[in-house]
Order: structure tokens, then C-alpha cells, then sequence
């Protein structure tokens, strides 16, 4: 099952009907459109850990919390560097959350590493990384999971 939660919105219906699966979220920015001010990128980050908090919330109840997750994307925020966003984003998914963020090397052509993997089964992780791509300024990256440790 693949759902999506486009825009980072989410109804109770849509989080009710999806049990298993993967969970698709995205943002979209059209050409012309610019962010004004660094607070509309710390608002969009809000959103998105409201959506993820509420998701998580109604996907793994406490009775599951051993439901192995990985989240992973553009969460357009440089863990390299020091920031509110940074603090924002590890306050969630490690202190609230205990996820355990993967990628630890540059994920894009400017030395930044703006894509995460966050999980819950760390001990389940046998590699990650990122590859080459001429694509795009972003590295793409990758995870292997052992599946019986």
C-alpha cells in the first residue's frame, strides 16, 4: 500500500484508513515561488513534524512501538551546521522519538547534508550512504537492513 500525504496535510480519515504500508509525504514549491523569510522554513518544518508526530502517533501506539520505521528525505535542514532547525529535528525524532539519524557524510554537491534516514531498528542497519548522481545537486541515499538481527 503506497498513500500520500501531499502538502504535509493530514485528515484522521486518511491516517485511519493506512495500517501497513509505506507513507509518501511531500512538499511542492512551484518555479516561481519563493520563500520569503527563514521563518517560512522553520513554519514548514513545524508542519511537517506536527504531521509526522500525528502519524506516528496514530500508526504505532505504544502496544506496537517495536514497528520497525524508517523516514528518510530532503528535510532541508544541514545537520553539519548548528541551528533552531537542527535542535527542532533532533528534539523530535531522538529525544521524543528515540529514532537514530543514519547519514552521516554530504549529501549534496555543496557539502551540506540536508537528507536524512531516521529509524528505530538501528542494530538492523548493515550499511547506508549515498551514491553519485548527475542528476542533481543531491546525492541519493541508501540504507541496507539485515533481517534477522
Amino acid at each position: 500500500m503506497v498513500s500520500n500525504c501531499s502538502g504535509l496535510t493530514t485528515s484522521q480519515t486518511a491516517i485511519s484508513e493506512l495500517v501497513m504500508g509505506l507513507l509518501y509525504c511531500y512538499s511542492t514549491k512551484t518555479p516561481n515561488s519563493k520563500f520569503t523569510h527563514n521563518s517560512d522554513i522553520s513554519f514548514k518544518l513545524q508542519v511537517l513534524i506536527d504531521t509526522l508526530k500525528l502519524l506516528l502517533d496514530a500508526l504505532l501506539p505504544e502496544s506496537s512501538s517495536t514497528t520497525p520505521v524508517l523516514i528518510l528525505g530532503d528535510f532541508n535542514v544541514n545537520l553539519l551546521e548548528e541551528s533552531s532547525k537542527k535542535k527542532k529535528l533532533q528534539k523530535f525524532f531522538q529525544e521524543q522519538r528515540q529514532f537514530t539519524q543514519i547519514i552521516s557524510q554530504c549529501t549534496t554537491d555543496y557539502h551540506s547534508l540536508l537528507d536524512h534516514i531516521y529509524t528505530n531498528i538501528p542494530a538492523q542497519v548493515d550499511h547506508s550512504g549515498t551514491l553519485e548522481s548527475y542528476f542533481s545537486d543531491h546525492k541519493p541515499i541508501f540504507i541496507c537492513l539485515s533481517h534477522g538481527k
